[in-house]
């Protein structure tokens, strides 16, 4: 499992790795959780986390990932996870849609307007905010049936990923200047 970003609070980090560790405990999944980005503000505790979990050897930061080597990052993960509370957009999640990865998203509007139906999402619960997340991975990973589910999702994404393009871009851009010139 994969999330790729700047780890920081608003992208639910912690969240993540206990929801994760959750599953990994709950259904003994032999997944490991990898989390390639930079170190951001308000995660110096992060690593604290992850030792208190003893969880050393599944769950591994990898720092900065040059961006030639993402596709293949993305390529090895059986699933994108984008867990944020908040997002400006959510490029890791059209990334992962293009390179085939399936992808599971937060409730975040940006992250559901990126991803369209095109990716698995889990719903939000205040009263136990990790459970939602933690039966979303357990769900796309199980033996029986995550396989046909992440390979629904991995045909969706690829079909999703072709409304955004460059043209689409800079039609789309001309058309709010001119908007915005009336």
């Amino acid at each position: 499992m994969l999330f790729v970003g700047t780890l920081e609070p608003k992208k639910n980090i912690e969240g993540l790795i206990r929801a994760f560790f959750a599953a990994k405990m709950h259904r003994k999944l032999p997944h490991a959780l990898v989390l390639a980005g930079r170190l951001g503000w308000g995660m110096e505790k992060l690593e604290r986390l992850i030792k208190e979990h003893n969880a050393r050897d599944y769950i591994f930061l990898t720092g900065y990932v040059p961006e030639d080597a993402l596709p293949l990052v993305y390529n090895l993960a059986d699933l994108c996870v984008i867990p944020s509370h908040v997002e400006g957009f959510g490029m890791p999640v059209l990334e992962g849609m293009a390179c085939g990865c399936p992808a599971l998203v937060s409730p975040d509007a940006a992250l559901r307007e990126v991803a369209g139906e095109a990716a698995a999402s889990f719903s939000a619960n205040t009263g136990s905010p990790l459970q939602p997340l933690r039966e979303a991975l357990e769900e796309l990973v199980d033996e029986k049936h995550g396989q046909k589910l992440r390979s629904d999702w991995r045909a969706k994404g690829l079909e999703r990923v072709k409304e955004f393009t460059w043209r689409r871009t800079a039609e789309l851009t001309r058309a709010s200047y001119l908007k915005a010139l009336e």
